[in-house]
């Protein structure tokens, strides 16, 4: 959770600077164009990180994580398999509240890379950008 929003973060910070910058500005002349900061592209990732540390912290004291196995016997070769797996009363409410969370960012993401698919500008391809937000898409959302 904290590594994916370091890495997506960081990817979606940077491209809606690259949005702001060209795209917004043209939809709203009488803004000047102002460039986003790097202490606001760090504080950013530092609201997501503490937003999964907090979301981890509730979750871990609300309702914390047991260990549990379960044996299968297969009947044909008549062998025991055991299955070890973690688990806790309200598991899966809070995965699908994490993947609410992570899936508003994978969107925003895929938003502004495609909008901002057309820039061009010598020291920085956003295509590349583009590429990577819909490789992760298509990862994440089939993983």
């Amino acid at each position: 959770s904290i590594g994916f929003s370091l890495v997506f973060g960081t990817v979606v910070v940077k491209t809606w600077r690259l949005y702001r910058l060209f795209i917004s500005s043209k939809k709203h002349t009488r803004h000047a164009k102002k460039l986003v900061q790097d202490s606001f592209i760090m504080l950013f990732i530092l609201l997501l990180v503490i937003v999964d540390v907090v979301f981890c912290t509730v979750w871990s004291s609300a309702d914390p994580l047991r260990y549990e196995n379960t044996s299968i016997v297969n009947v044909e070769s008549k062998q025991q398999e055991v299955v070890e797996f973690c688990i806790s009363n309200y598991f899966t409410v809070w995965l699908i509240l994490l993947a609410v969370y992570k899936g508003f960012l994978l969107f925003l993401a895929v938003f502004l890379a495609f909008h901002t698919r057309k820039i061009k500008i010598k020291e920085f391809k956003t295509t590349n950008i583009s590429l990577l937000v819909y490789l992760l898409f298509l990862v994440t959302g089939l993983g």
